[in-house]
């Protein structure tokens, strides 16, 4: 029987995260520079779904396995994982081709389990109504099982946010984000890239949240010659957001001190730039004229190639990358910046439909995230100039994380004031959880009340 060459490669992707402790954005972006496949968003959608309703769909299998999907083979229980997803998941995929590419594939990767996998697939449709029910007496259990979240992630949730608003945060990691461009404003307008993607045959809508980020459905994305020639990037709404509402226009110095991949560091540097004639009607030929400069931060040296990569294909000069430890003072940077980004280290708990391993974790050490986020907002903030603006961001909806960190600061620090706070969440306003707050430095006033 010949193997569906889409549905191996979500299979290897899936062992290799499984196997291996693979992210699965990193798998799909190696297996996807294939040519050979001819059905990408498939391949996608099988790898993401799986690996985001995990539990629930052993949960099922146990039903129809005498010792349990912990105790079956990896590479059968794999194979039944996809098979169960495309059955219950994918409308487009009758049920028939499920089960026998499952057996196709178990004949290949996990032989002598194929008649194993035929009898529990066909049964699993038989009785499928029955079979998807989650019959658990615990409220927190049932959250765990039906949105495939460790138990003890679950109850973290809870706690913080309540069970109705953890519902729906779970419920929301469960849709796939959609895909998010941000066009580089200092080589082109957003109205000619949306025209010029349109005539290639991607499907364009703007965002409600950031008027450079475009919505785009639609193949090979990063194989359009207007990716190549840096007219835009990858960037997700929320994100984008965060460097709109840091406001670099004007500004001489930003400080990015968490900056990779370097998107949020790419988005300023790009607004920082003086446009050589009106928006409307740049083109890629017409680069904007250079204004202030990003000093972008990165500890990993691999990462802050990733910046200094991502810089010299949108053709932007005014960024500076630094191997640097956030946490650890410059001494040359002190009062020197008019813009500090402290996008920090933080949980993710805002994120997880973009990163769905992160469900799967035994714990988070919330006490030692706070401390670096700590750490880096007190290092961050002594760059400012006086009336400088320190935007302190994360991609949480942890209480600690946010609200709370920036109280404890404040409260330290008389010199700074909140000008304004934005919380975006999937129970607010349907967006991913993210979290920023803008601070300006006041001018006359001294650091940790010191009397003057």
């Amino acid at each position: 029987m010949k193997i569906d060459i889409d549905r191996e490669a979500a299979y290897k992707a899936l062992l290799a995260i499984e196997r291996d402790g693979s992210y699965s954005n990193l798998e799909l972006s190696k297996l996807l520079a294939s040519d050979e496949l001819s059905n990408k968003g498939f391949i996608r959608e099988i790898v993401y779904g799986v690996t985001e309703n995990k539990i629930y769909l052993d949960y099922i299998l146990d039903k129809f396995i005498k010792k349990g999907a912990a105790k079956t083979k990896l590479q059968a229980l794999i194979i039944l994982r996809m098979g169960v997803y495309q059955i219950l998941f994918m409308n487009s995929v009758p049920n028939y081709a499920a089960v026998n590419e499952s057996v196709a594939l178990a004949r290949r990767f996990a032989r002598g389990t194929d008649g194993f996998i035929n009898g529990v697939l066909r049964n699993f449709i038989r009785n499928m109504d029955s079979a998807t029910e989650v019959d658990v007496e615990g409220q927190l259990e049932y959250l765990s099982i039906r949105y495939s979240c460790q138990l003890k992630l679950v109850e973290e949730i809870v706690s913080m946010l309540g069970f109705e608003h953890a519902k729906v945060l779970l419920e929301h990691a469960g849709h796939r984000p959609p895909l998010s461009i941000r066009a580089n404003v200092a080589k082109i307008s957003v109205k000619e890239l949306a025209d010029r993607l349109r005539a290639k045959g991607f499907e364009i809508e703007g965002s409600k949240l950031s008027d450079r980020v475009l919505l785009v459905k639609g193949g090979a994305l990063t194989e359009a010659n207007e990716y190549k020639e840096g007219l835009f990037s990858i960037q997700s709404e929320e994100s984008c957001a965060i460097a709109d509402f840091a406001d670099a226009k004007s500004t001489e110095l930003v400080v990015d001190l968490c900056a990779a991949p370097g998107g949020k560091a790419a988005a300023m540097a790009e607004q920082m730039l003086k446009p050589s004639t009106s928006t409307e009607h740049l083109t890629e030929t017409e680069p904007g004229i250079a204004g202030g400069k990003v000093i972008a931060l990165e500890l990993y040296e691999h990462r802050a190639a990733l910046i200094e990569a991502t810089a010299r294909r949108l053709g932007l000069e005014n960024i500076e990358v630094r191997c640097q430890n956030a946490v650890e003072q410059i001494d040359a940077l002190v009062e020197k910046a008019d813009l500090v980004l402290a996008d920090v280290p933080c949980s993710g708990l805002g994120v997880i439909r973009r990163k769905p391993e992160m469900k799967y974790r035994d714990e988070f050490d919330f006490d030692e995230l706070v401390e670096i986020q700590k750490n880096i907002l007190e290092t961050g903030s002594s760059y400012l100039k006086p009336g400088g603006r320190l935007i302190y961001s994360t991609c949480t909806i942890n209480p600690r994380e946010n609200e709370i960190m920036i109280k404890k600061f404040l409260e330290m620090h008389e010199e700074f004031i909140s000008e304004k706070e934005v919380k975006l969440s999937p129970f607010d306003n349907g967006y991913d959880g993210f979290y920023m707050n803008k601070l300006k430095k006041l001018e006359g006033r001294c650091p940790n009340g010191c009397g003057v």
